[in-house]
């Protein structure tokens, strides 16, 4: 099992529009099978920080889901 976090901040302007892009590649993920993966997006309570993590079956698994075109747009 590979298990990856990733936390980064953005300024308070762009905080809509990250979560909206984040959206996108969450909703485009459900036409995966969702038993090999699981990705979850947290929001720090200062609300510019931004926590993914993600866990995938094997690396066959994560270069399935890393390349759906509105991921790699994110």
């Amino acid at each position: 099992m590979i298990n990856v976090i990733v936390t980064y901040t953005v300024k308070p302007e762009f905080v809509s529009e990250n979560k909206s892009n984040i959206q996108k590649f969450l909703n485009d993920f459900k036409t995966l099978d969702q038993a090999k993966f699981e990705y979850k997006v947290f929001v720090k309570e200062d609300g510019v920080t931004f926590v993914h993590f993600s866990n995938y079956e094997n690396e066959e698994v994560q270069n399935e889901v890393l390349n759906i075109p509105s991921f790699k747009e994110f």
